[in-house]
């Protein structure tokens, strides 16, 4: 049982929407207490830190941690989650997350051993609790990535590249940061490598090597000179199009993996395959190669042209259409726009849903705020122009400044402000409502072998 769990990890990749303010931070940590501190919001973002306790699995913990052979589950708690106890770290500390000010606490308020369960519970510090929950800005993050990552510094530039491409929302971005904000991020102090070329040999430029080596970003970087001294970096950072996560796991990996039908069989598009009278076992197929997108893609695609009688057998039509992406004739990017339209749809309905949930004194406030701004700002004098001769609050050009300069400022849930958590959901609430379309076509659907 315990292997079971170890490699279900591997196959199953664990994203989290990680908060910028937990990304620039000043920190003591070591390699393995930063990537534990990543696990950790792992759990915690799985429900907005609603909870008051949290557990981890030790074994699993241990692979995520790149120990997977480790057998030392007492280093675990008494070293690496005491000083997630003890440390305090300074958050936020570039200010990118307007919402949140700098702050200073330890990431843990405590934990406990449950050995019976092989579990270690632990709670998290009730302001990292607070503050969290009011963060606006993310950036996705694969846990798993960060197992064969050994030295902090690379972890932590790796992190603050994969921020930068994330929010950005490019595969290719050039970012330029100073040595001081690079210093701060390494948890650098005055007399630690004062020179450049010291910074860079130890550093630097193993933490490149690394990210390179092992991760799924290629970075390369130039220096800024400030007459003859080196004042920054000029990084160009590119995501992989294609990226093979290596993890040095132990080989358990290749025999459990025959094991994982059954967490297959629990998957959405497995039950939508099954919904549409595909067998099992060529659902199972379907569903452990092919992404859920092109599932879905190819799902509708089949329906159109069974509707329109061009299918004369939807479930033999539907496996073919999968497997050679029929629905790739659409375009490419079909779907993720229609992904996108629903998004900005559902955000300004979120928008000003949040709006009418306030009081009647804070939106009066906030209506005021925004006029009185208007009239104090030479750039918005058309706005002011047509509150004032063109119907006050029912100009459509007032409704549409103030949504978008107050109403989109409200918006909080990591699927109103971050497309790639919106679109996770979307897919989920979509396969159900594909499941249920193939459930009530199921008497016109003859079985598919």
């Amino acid at each position: 049982m315990q292997d079971t769990k170890q490699a279900k990890s591997l196959i199953f990749p664990h994203f989290i929407n990680k908060p910028t303010a937990a990304v620039h931070i000043r920190n003591g940590y070591t390699t393995t207490e930063r990537k534990l501190v990543n696990i950790c919001l792992f759990e915690g973002l799985k429900n907005n830190f609603s909870s008051e306790l949290y557990s981890i699995d030790v074994w699993e913990t241990l692979e995520l941690l790149g120990c997977a052979r480790s057998k030392n589950t007492a280093w675990l708690k008494n070293e690496l989650f005491e000083s997630l106890r003890k440390k305090s770290i300074r958050w936020n500390v570039f200010k990118k997350d307007s919402r949140l000010q700098e702050w200073t606490c330890s990431f843990l308020a405590g934990y406990v051993d449950e050995p019976g369960d092989g579990k270690l519970a632990f709670q998290f510090n009730p302001i990292i609790v607070r503050y969290f929950k009011q963060r606006r800005l993310y950036s996705r993050l694969l846990l798993q990535i960060q197992a064969p990552i050994k030295s902090a510094y690379a972890l932590t530039l790796y992190e603050f590249l994969n921020d930068e491409l994330h929010r950005n929302k490019r595969d290719s971005k050039k970012v330029v940061i100073s040595l001081n904000d690079l210093r701060a991020l390494f948890d650098l102090d005055d007399n630690q490598y004062s020179e450049y070329k010291h910074f860079n040999n130890q550093a630097i430029k193993p933490a490149f090597l690394e990210i390179n080596e092992h991760t799924d970003i290629l970075a390369e970087y130039e220096q800024i000179r400030e007459k003859r001294r080196v004042s920054g970096l000029c990084i160009q950072a590119q995501r992989r199009k294609k990226f093979q996560l290596a993890l040095n796991f132990t080989d358990r990996y290749s025999v459990e993996r025959k094991a994982s039908s059954a967490d297959t069989r629990k998957c959405g598009k497995f039950k939508l395959l099954i919904a549409s009278k595909i067998a099992a076992k060529k659902a199972e197929y379907l569903a452990s190669n092919f992404k859920t997108k092109q599932v879905i893609e190819n799902f509708k695609y089949s329906l159109d042209q069974y509707e329109k009688q061009k299918v004369s057998h939807f479930p033999s039509f539907l496996i073919k259409a999968i497997e050679k992406n029929f629905a790739s004739t659409l375009g490419d990017n079909w779907l993720d726009e229609s992904i996108r339209q629903a998004w900005l749809s559902y955000r300004l309905k979120r928008a000003n849903e949040r709006f009418l949930e306030l009081s009647e004194i804070t939106r009066k406030r906030l209506q005021k705020n925004f006029i009185d701004s208007a009239e104090n700002n030479p750039r918005a004098r058309l706005t002011t122009q047509k509150f004032q001769y063109d119907g006050g609050w029912n100009s459509k050009w007032v409704q549409h400044e103030f949504r978008e300069k107050v109403l989109m400022k409200l918006l909080e849930s990591p699927e109103e402000v971050d497309f790639g958590a919106f679109s996770e959901w979307w897919i989920r609430q979509e396969i159900k409502s594909l499941i249920a379309t193939a459930e009530n076509n199921n008497d016109k659907l003859p079985l598919s072998g």
